[in-house]
């Protein structure tokens, strides 16, 4: 091979050069005579450097945890003494520094995401370590509020904006966006024209739990997936989730690992061509497959330890571990399709679901709206359900049915712009007309922490909300197998608003000095509760709801596990209503009863502990 050769093949050096290269070494006069000038000899320099730069980006960019890794952080984990014989944990010994190695899903080393992540994760090492910055803001209600499309960051500060903002600029990059608010996860999938994300032509079956897409182009999901099986393994089922995140923006996203010695890590080409790097570690329950495309990076984070959790007769925890194998991990690889790059279809915006209002009728299922009942805090919303006359709504094989709508995550959501977030769920009832193929299915909802100490009302008289229910599904224990089992009923949406009118918000606050009461704090070592007394600064009492305020803000107080897990509220005829547990978190437990109070006529109300709470005299 000559220069000429090794020069084209390179194609980085200017054609004039390529050219000379071929001739003999040129002879220049000079004032001082005459001297050779050795194009070669530069030449082959030039070669030698290229090749060394080249041979540098190779190593800079090998697939592998290294070249992922962005640093460190130090944390603290429990420690425990532990049984030689059963393996189990006795005693808690208290806590030991650790050290993670912190890995980004944004990029493979030298590339301007890995290069945003690892500054911005070393901004955050040491701009707020303490998070006093954050508890300052936060009690001077100063914590400023950014664009939507900067949520994703997690920001509380106009620092950590303004270096956000740097380090987008300085990479070249764009700011993920916001979550488009799709109703449903079939309808992200619907928009992005994707049926699943398995392989062409692979049989395997994804059950989806969950579907994001940023506007940006990422596509985040949960689900589980079904590997049916073949000569060498058995069919498996596996937890997932899956993230493709596009290289021309900044995704935050960061993994952990402790005990990196533990990690075992491999490349594999996948049966579609695609090179990917497993690792998982053989005491952490997560297991990663990560993969470097043109324009995504996309990580496929599963289950690689399930536990299953049971008591012995002594009534012991036992805790049993399934592991997968190197094998089921490549086979679950090969299910993925990693080459997928999500981008809206055309025209998504119309491709919603046509919807049925309030009354109407699908392929001879019906579902309307029967009652609304609100407080304010609390609102229950009760929807009839009529199937055709020959569908049986309360059993199956013998055994009781519920019903369920496809979206799993959330089918309520505000029409009234700062009616906020809200939690809540459903049930399942008989409507009480004696037939078998109508029920009544009621919608609990209740305020968010934050709008709770606010004093907000998001079902108050003003406020309207949007049910949105898609596909009716009928689920039930199969007593054979022991396993949830469902099948759907009938497809087809329905969409119809909640007006909340003529809502009178009628509270009693009981709490005049802060009084402490009994609360469960965490476990012991046979997973029994641990007690506590917690303070409780507030608790106020509502015709269809309460709420238990206490001084840990930052945590999620439980009263209900002492006694019989209920607080009362004692009428003054003697009689009592039931409150029972509702979410706890952000230091506030929320209650609901079990039927309509009458504030007027209450005497006290009582807590688990036996703590009493009298109504205060006006």
């Amino acid at each position: 091979m000559n220069g000429k050769q090794l020069l084209t093949g390179l194609s980085n050096i200017n054609q004039k050069f390529i050219e000379e290269s071929e001739m003999e070494p040129a002879v220049r006069k000079t004032g001082t005579g005459t001297r050779f000038v050795l194009r070669k000899h530069i030449l082959i320099a030039a070669i030698i450097a290229l090749m060394v730069f080249f041979m540098g980006c190779a190593v800079v960019y090998v697939l592998s945890m290294n070249g992922i890794n962005i640093g460190q952080q130090q944390t603290f984990q429990d420690v425990f003494e532990y049984d030689p014989e059963s393996g189990q944990a006795v005693a808690y010994l208290g806590q030991e520094t650790v050290t993670e190695e912190v890995l980004t899903l944004a990029g493979m080393k030298g590339s301007p995401n890995y290069k945003a992540a690892q500054e911005w994760f070393a901004f955050k090492q040491e701009y707020d370590p303490d998070h006093s910055i954050l508890h300052k803001l936060q009690n001077d209600g100063l914590v400023p509020e950014f664009p939507a499309e900067y949520q994703s960051y997690h920001l509380y500060s106009q620092e950590m904006k303004d270096k956000l903002d740097e380090i987008l600029e300085k990479y070249d990059l764009n700011l993920i966006g916001r979550t488009i608010p799709f109703k449903t996860e079939e309808l992200v999938c619907k928009a992005l024209g994707l049926e699943d994300i398995v392989v062409p032509g692979k049989e395997a079956v994804i059950k989806l739990d969950y579907a994001g897409y940023q506007e940006c182009g990422n596509l985040n999901m949960d689900f589980t997936i079904i590997i049916p099986g073949d000569e060498d393994c058995g069919e498996q089922a596996t937890r997932c989730h899956i993230y493709y995140m596009r290289k021309d923006a900044f995704t935050e996203d960061v993994i952990s690992l402790r005990e990196i010695e533990t990690w075992k890590e491999w490349t594999y080409t996948t049966a579609s061509g695609t090179d990917v790097l497993i690792f998982r570690s053989p005491t952490d329950w997560r297991g990663y497959i990560f993969c470097d495309m043109p324009n995504y990076t996309v990580t496929l984070r599963y289950e690689f330890i399930d536990e299953q959790y049971s008591n012995d007769a002594a009534g012991n925890m036992v805790i049993e571990k399934e592991v997968m194998t190197d094998q089921e991990i490549e086979r679950l690889a090969d299910a993925i399709d990693f080459s997928i790059e999500p981008k809206l279809s055309e025209g998504w915006e119309n491709q919603m679901d046509p919807t049925a209002n309030s009354g109407k009728t699908i392929d001879g299922y019906t579902i309307e709206l029967k009652s609304v009942q609100s407080d304010g805090n609390k609102a229950l919303i009760t929807l009839g359900i009529t199937a055709p006359e020959d569908v049986n709504l309360l059993e199956h094989d013998g055994y009781p049915i519920s019903l369920k709508h496809s979206n799993r995550w959330g089918f309520f959501e505000p029409v009234t712009e700062g009616s906020g977030n809200v939690s809540g769920g459903y049930a399942v009832e008989e409507d009480g007309d004696g037939k078998s193929n109508t029920q009544n299915v009621v919608l609990a909802f209740s305020a968010g922490p934050e709008q709770i100490r606010n004093g907000e009302y998001p079902f108050a008289s003003g406020h309207v909300w949007n049910i949105y229910w898609q596909d009716i599904y009928a689920c039930y224990l199969d007593e054979k197998t022991n396993e949830p089992a469902e099948y759907l009923l009938v497809e087809g949406t329905w969409s119809f608003d909640v007006v909340f009118e003529d809502i009178t918000v009628e509270e009693l606050e009981l709490i005049t000095t802060p009084i402490a009461s009994e609360t469960a704090c965490g476990w012991d070592m046979k997973g029994n509760d641990v007690y506590q007394d917690t303070l409780i600064t507030s608790f106020i009492l509502r015709p269809m709801s309460a709420s238990i305020i206490c001084d840990l803000e930052h945590a999620a107080p439980d009263f209900l596990t002492v006694g019989d897990g209920c607080v009362y509220v004692v009428m003054k005829d003697g009689s009592s209503i039931a409150l029972h547990g509702d979410n706890a978190s952000a230091g506030i437990q929320n209650l609901q009863a079990e039927s309509t109070i009458d504030l007027d006529q209450v005497a006290c109300v009582r807590l688990p502990d036996g703590t009493e709470l009298p109504v205060p005299q006006a």
